[in-house]
């Protein structure tokens, strides 16, 4: 699983797009309480550009990562980690 946008509210609730293989989903996560959201099958995009690229246009405030970031799952340990490595970036 590798997270491919991640950002952080000031309340501290985490918010992101996921790689889960043969699709992308978006979580939130407050606290350790995990909200999946949207999935997308990743076979309507051309590749993860073209997927980045089409989310933008709806949300043009999201960026996407260029590297995505591998995670062992969602977990708050685990999301805490790739932000802290996001933000170091």
């Amino acid at each position: 699983m590798k997270i491919i946008q991640i950002d952080k509210s000031p309340d501290k609730v985490f918010k992101g797009w996921v790689d889960e293989g043969s699709f992308y989903q978006q979580f939130k996560m407050d606290g350790s309480t995990l909200t999946m959201r949207a999935t997308v099958p990743k076979d309507i995009y051309k590749d993860y550009e073209h997927f980045a690229a089409v989310m933008g246009k709806f949300n043009p405030y999201i960026s996407f990562l260029k590297k995505p970031i591998k995670i062992d799952g969602l977990t708050l340990k685990e999301v805490k980690r790739a932000y802290k490595e996001f933000k170091s970036l």
